[in-house]
């Protein structure tokens, strides 16, 4: 069946940590767009609230299909990275080797993550049967007159700003789980 690789054990603590990164990167991302495509605020958190949860259930579909994978093709790559991945998301535990594996999937994400909300915003304007605002063109002085630049380079803001937003919610997830580690290491620290 299509749910068997689904694990049977529910991450509490990584769900709980999930809708906290999801709210704070809807609220950055909604804002980012707000700013720079000049979008409603309430269309602006919506698009965002979109692309968030487009993106989160398809991270989530990914390691349930790596750790089924691992489970199926017992390979020492994937039984490395099935073990990170479940001490990691079930005990808050990682190994030097995992470190160093998380690093280069959270690079990979960040890059697979601005593709899906790229894809999704260009899904939900055609969707809206193209309601979204109309990016802002740049404006280019030639001599005299001022005259707005050609259509075929419409959609480097849209892309300029999904790029942008979905750095500034990464570094703001980023800076949460330092401050987490930061915390977490001084309360296990004796006095």
């Amino acid at each position: 069946m299509f749910f068997d690789f689904i694990p049977s054990v529910v991450p509490l603590r990584a769900i709980a940590f999930q809708v906290v990164f999801l709210l704070m990167a809807i609220a950055i991302e909604g804002a980012v767009l707000h700013k720079r495509l000049n979008i409603p605020p309430k269309q602006s958190v919506q698009i965002a609230a979109s692309t968030n949860l487009l993106t989160t259930v398809m991270g989530w579909l990914v390691t349930f299909f790596l750790l089924g994978t691992a489970a199926v093709l017992p390979t020492p790559l994937f039984t490395e990275l099935k073990m990170a991945l479940m001490n990691f998301i079930f005990f808050d535990q990682w190994s030097d080797g995992a470190a160093e594996l998380l690093i280069l999937i959270c690079f990979i994400t960040f890059f697979v993550s601005l593709g899906v909300k790229w894809a999704g915003l260009v899904g939900l304007d055609w969707l809206m049967k193209n309601k979204l605002p109309a990016a802002p063109e740049a404006i280019v002085e030639t001599g005299v007159f001022i005259s707005p630049q050609r259509k075929p380079r419409q959609f480097r803001p849209r892309l300029n700003t999904t790029l942008v937003a979905n750095a500034a919610s990464y570094s703001a997830i980023l800076i949460a789980l330092l401050l987490r580690i930061v915390f977490q290491s001084n309360l296990n620290t004796p006095l």
